[in-house]
């Protein structure tokens, strides 16, 4: 099994780096395939590079968050999304409940929260691949 994929999408440098150095280089799990800095890029990115998870800042710019997760949940229904914003964790949950998303962070608690919840995301994605591939069966004599 490879590892877990992870695109992050968000316009600031210095979160992209962040999320890049501090919570995911140093996994093993999970690698960042690519960054991206506003929407449209994102969109590409996902074509171009196929992440498994794509950490989605709602207020990116050329095409904000919540229509690049639109578009994605119809041209990659198997990516999962997990977005961040700048909003209270209340309305987070109300964000990613209306993008019919699970995944939802509030940038006040990245530091806390992202770790836990990559390590869920990517428990989903191993146990969907293991169903999904093919079992030793023996030939037949």
């Amino acid at each position: 099994m490879g590892g877990i994929r992870v695109l992050i999408a968000d316009d600031s440098a210095i979160v992209r780096r962040a999320l890049c150095e501090l919570l995911l280089a140093h996994h093993g799990k999970w690698q960042v395939c690519g960054e991206a800095c506003d929407g449209q890029d994102a969109l590409r990115k996902v074509g171009e590079l196929n992440p498994d998870i794509l950490l989605l800042d709602l207020s990116i710019p050329v095409l904000r968050g919540a229509e690049v997760a639109k578009a994605l949940k119809i041209s990659a229904p198997l990516l999962r999304i997990i977005i961040m914003s700048e909003q209270e964790a209340s309305v987070m949950e109300q964000l990613a409940k209306g993008l019919e998303l699970r995944y939802a962070i509030p940038k006040s608690r990245l530091m806390l929260d992202l770790v836990p919840q990559l390590t869920e995301v990517c428990r989903e994605i191993e146990k969907e691949r293991s169903a999904a591939s093919p079992r030793n069966i023996s030939p037949e004599n």
